[in-house]
């Protein structure tokens, strides 16, 4: 082939290519849009924000597609006007190789669209999904509002927030990492841990509250780490097990703080491919892995604190003191029964409560019953609910204020045992079969090593169907001579959507890990095996379509 044949084609071939990924990547742009802009109510500027870091990811989706449709237009109309039956005459082969054949400008076409493809989904949309991410979730108070306002409820692992109505407020800039929304009409239902056999969970406290204050700071041992503390107006807190002395509610004032991860979950989408080959050769890097690491330390250091708290309870002194401030501090002393652990919380039956504050008693009372619950926090801090049932609270001034139900919640710092549970790597939980954990986190390593290895292998499938696309697009233009573009999009698309459907089949093959992995089966292999079968089976039909072109 000539070089003015050459440049006659492929100018023809690049026209409808630009165009074509142009249109796609526009309408795509706009469907990807619809799903954030319903569910999280994306204002004027996040939308725009949103649509132009959305281009590069659907531009390279629409490349593979565009590149088939060019072919087979641009093959087909020469078909149909005779064209190739000229080139046949002077001697131009079908064939895709060598430089000389009439395909080879769709070959040329074919290998620049695999290479922007495979450039584009190993470094350029991996950072711009992460931004669109980032985009949605920036303002998660008003998000919280608005999944309040359509569902009257925002879930958050074995926590419920149920409201009538919900408010974001606006920003303080005088507090830039904090956010706000008020509640009105509150229930909040906390969940125990799930049933062994039906993994049902049982909801254990109920807090209610005409209204309340949610804030949400962001901080702690990683910028994407946030807490959520419930400010409640008169609140009152339910336990659902009422066995022993605790019968009534308890006032309440706050629900946690409770952590909570980044709502952008790690994702290997977001991630391109030198960040995935680390995170393959080093899995405990990974932000999933980390985090559930430190969720199982922190319930340690909670479950360490209160074994040292019932400990010098139950032994000689009969004592504990919590330091909350520089200036406050709260001793429990036990006057009754040795205390015991129910469900995670260490039950005092019987025991005087003393409030201190610059070394003089400010108020004392005789309780018959305190419940401890304690709660790591990302700033090295404890947070204790203390639950008094029926206390007699004695002021300074010898004033007597009975209560029948009654929560002080504090924080207090961690000792040096506690703190130093954090130092515990991975491995050491790894290779503990009865360590708190084990198994959450051989699971996690599963579904992290199934995840890249099905992400890498997608992304190198979706760039090579450009490459097999074009040959299958120019066979069946110039087979079916379909000059006209609706033929020609009718019938390249069938091959397309089959190669990508398989892709997307694989990776939800590979990544499909259940909860309870006993007698589980990999399905790694099964799911790399269907990434690769789209573009076995399509080259296999340019194979035949050449095969029958050369016939003829």
């Amino acid at each position: 082939m000539s070089r003015t044949l050459f440049f006659y084609v492929f100018k023809d071939l690049l026209r409808i290519f630009l165009l074509t990924s142009g249109a796609l990547a526009g309408i795509m742009s706009f469907g990807g849009l619809l799903r954030p802009l319903t569910e999280h109510g994306l204002d004027a500027g996040q939308v725009g924000k949103v649509l132009t870091f959305f281009m590069p990811a659907m531009l390279s989706y629409s490349l593979p597609i565009a590149a088939l449709f060019a072919t087979t237009v641009v093959y087909g109309r020469l078909a149909a006007d005779n064209e190739i039956t000229a080139m046949r005459a002077a001697g131009i082969p079908y064939a895709w190789w060598p430089w000389n054949s009439m395909m080879f400008p769709a070959f040329v076409l074919g290998i620049a669209v695999a290479f922007i493809s495979t450039t584009f989904l190993c470094f350029i949309v991996p950072r711009f999904s992460l931004k669109v991410e980032e985009v949605v979730y920036s303002n998660l108070a008003q998000l919280v509002a608005n999944q309040i306002d359509r569902t009257r409820q925002i879930k958050h692992d074995s926590q419920v927030i149920y409201a009538q109505s919900a408010l974001a407020m606006p920003p303080d800039p005088a507090r830039p990492r904090e956010q706000m929304v008020t509640l009105n009409g509150v229930m909040i239902v906390s969940y125990g841990e799930a049933l062994p056999k039906t993994k049902m969970r049982i909801p254990s406290e109920f807090y209610l509250a005409k209204a309340a204050t949610i804030l949400i700071h962001r901080g702690g041992e990683a910028d994407d780490e946030y807490t959520v503390e419930v400010l409640l107006d008169d609140g009152s807190m339910f336990p659902r097990d009422r066995k022993g002395k605790l019968q009534g509610g308890l006032k309440a004032t706050r629900f946690g703080p409770v952590p909570i991860e980044s709502p952008i979950e790690e994702n290997m989408k977001f991630k391109d491919v030198f960040q995935l080959h680390t995170l393959l050769e080093d899995p405990s890097r990974s932000q999933r892995v980390q985090r559930e690491l430190i969720k199982i330390v922190r319930e340690d250091q909670a479950t360490e604190f209160l074994n040292e708290v019932a400990a010098t309870i139950n032994g000689r002194l009969g004592r504990y003191r919590f330091k909350v401030g520089e200036h406050e501090v709260y001793e429990l002393v036990r006057t009754g029964m040795k205390a015991e652990f129910v469900k995670g919380k260490l039950i005092v039956p019987g025991a005087q409560w003393i409030e201190e504050r610059d070394g003089v008693a400010q108020n004392t009372a005789d309780v018959e019953e305190v419940r401890l619950a304690a709660r790591a926090t990302p700033d090295e801090q404890l947070a204790i609910t203390a639950d008094l049932h029926a206390a007699n609270f004695r002021a300074a001034d010898g004033q007597v204020i009975g209560h029948q139900s009654l929560q002080r919640p504090f924080n207090v710092a961690m000792t040096k045992e506690v703190k130093s549970l954090s130092d515990r790597p991975v491995n050491a939980y790894l290779a503990d079969t009865n360590a708190r954990g084990h198994g959450i986190l051989i699971r996690e390593l599963v579904v992290l090593n199934n995840n890249i290895q099905s992400e890498l292998h997608a992304r190198m499938s979706f760039a090579l169907s450009c490459l097999i696309l074009v040959m299958v697009g120019a066979a069946l233009g110039m087979m079916f001579r379909s000059g006209n573009f609706l033929i020609a999009f009718a019938i390249s698309v069938a091959p397309a959507l089959m190669c990508i459907a398989l892709i997307a089949t694989g990776q939800h093959t590979a990544e499909s890990v259940p909860w309870n992995m006993e007698g589980f089966k990999n399905g790694l292999n099964t799911g790399i095996t269907l990434i690769w079968s789209g573009n076995v089976m399509v080259l296999l039909l340019a194979v035949v379509l050449m095969w029958r072109l050369q016939r003829q």
